[in-house]
């Protein structure tokens, strides 16, 4: 998909739809806060009460200290330890406004979220060696392999996912639900429910190119190395 805003054309007009928000980048705060954006809109429309979400498994429902301002929360979201998340942002408001009615759902598998964070996290290590001129002919022939088990990876974990989704879809008796995931997941995903007579309502926030740096940055601090 090349251009910001909604696509429809994998729509079921009577049946079933999940609404696609695909995360473009997981570090950039303007491509985050265009998510919040549109998922707020079409959480507030009432479009689902259910959302899917990555990166770990289960109910998603942190707790906020009652008397904490909106203003409050967004100064603590922009300290270094603490990044903007459009999911974090989205609990806040949930609870602000007292909604018990919608349900944020994580929906990974965890030995398959864990074998890619694995491999990522080896990818990481030769391209810091890479980038420092470290890196010798045998460690860049490993480098090559691990690229090619991270797509694999990348593949396997979207198929489940999808099933996931609608296992829960199927448990849960709803007819529509939302889901934020990585773009790099997207098509198999799609294909996936499109077996079950799922249909997709996909957004994409546009495209922000990330360095080196900020993307070490990123899987260092969700794999604490």
């Amino acid at each position: 998909m090349e251009h910001e805003g909604w696509n429809y054309d994998n729509a079921r007009i009577n049946g079933k739809n999940v609404f696609f928000f695909m995360d473009t980048s997981h570090i950039n705060e303007g491509i985050k806060k265009k998510l919040f954006s549109e998922l707020e809109l079409k959480i507030n429309k009432g479009f689902f009460q259910l959302l899917f979400v990555e990166g770990f498994s289960g109910r998603y429902n942190p707790k906020f200290p009652k008397d904490l301002s909106e203003k409050e929360f967004l100064e603590q979201c922009s300290d270094d330890t603490q990044k903007y998340s459009p999911i974090k942002h989205l609990s806040f408001r949930l609870q602000q406004n007292k909604n018990t009615d919608f349900y944020i759902h994580g929906i990974e598998d965890l030995e398959a979220y864990e074998k890619q964070l694995a491999i990522i996290s080896l990818i990481v290590e030769f391209a810091k060696k890479e980038k420092s001129g470290t890196l010798s002919y045998e460690e860049y022939m490993a480098s090559l392999m691990a690229n090619k088990i991270f797509d694999e990876y990348t593949d396997e974990r979207s198929i489940i996912v999808a099933r996931n989704i609608i296992k829960n879809m199927n448990e849960w008796n709803v007819n529509t639900a939302g889901v934020v995931f990585g773009e790099h997941h997207y098509d198999l995903m799609v294909k996936e429910l499109l077996k079950e007579n799922i249909g997709t309502i996909s957004y994409y926030p546009g495209k922000i190119t990330s360095g080196h740096e900020e993307i070490f940055e990123y899987v260092a601090s969700i794999l604490e190395i």
